[in-house]
């Protein structure tokens, strides 16, 4: 029990108290946050191209009921507004990752930060509005579908 005191005071009283608690420099913080805002710009670049690969596969595949009335096939127009904001979406990732490389490539002045982390900000707020945009116009080609496929009274195609 005596040595292990000794050991911990040694231990912890031989390190100055100084190097404990040193505030990280303000261009390492900066940098963390380019770096936070950058990450979660891919995160949802990468969701609205799921978005965008699952949409076309409910286009293109057959392995579900599809509407047989021409009227009820309107319904998947809704694809098209739900793909301009998530190129929108896409688009603005892009100019975030634009931000973060202009802030790593330039002279980190004070007022160049500030500039820099505006434009990340707002197109940060763009992407996301565009990307919830997009997911109320696919949950409204849902809420229409699911409205069909539960009052639809078209005879069920038999598989051979």
């Amino acid at each position: 029990m005596i040595c292990k005191k000794l050991f911990l005071n040694i231990a912890f009283c031989s390190i100055p108290l100084a190097t404990w608690a040193q505030p990280e420099p303000a261009a390492k913080i900066e940098l963390k946050a380019f770096e936070a805002g950058l990450s979660f710009a891919q995160n949802l670049a990468q969701w609205a191209l799921l978005i965008v690969a699952g949409s076309i596969v409910i286009l293109t595949s057959t392995s579900y009921y599809r509407p047989r009335n021409p009227r009820a096939r309107l319904m998947y127009l809704v694809f098209l507004p739900g793909w301009v904001f998530l190129a929108k979406c896409l688009y603005y990732g892009v100019s975030v990752q634009r931000v973060y490389l202009a802030y790593l490539f330039t002279n980190a002045t004070e007022e160049r930060v500030k500039l820099l982390k505006d434009a990340m900000r707002e197109d940060s707020l763009n992407q996301i509005w565009n990307m919830e945009i997009a997911l109320v116009v696919f949950g409204i080609w849902l809420v229409c579908f699911l409205l069909w496929w539960l009052f639809n009274k078209d005879p069920r195609p038999e598989k051979a």
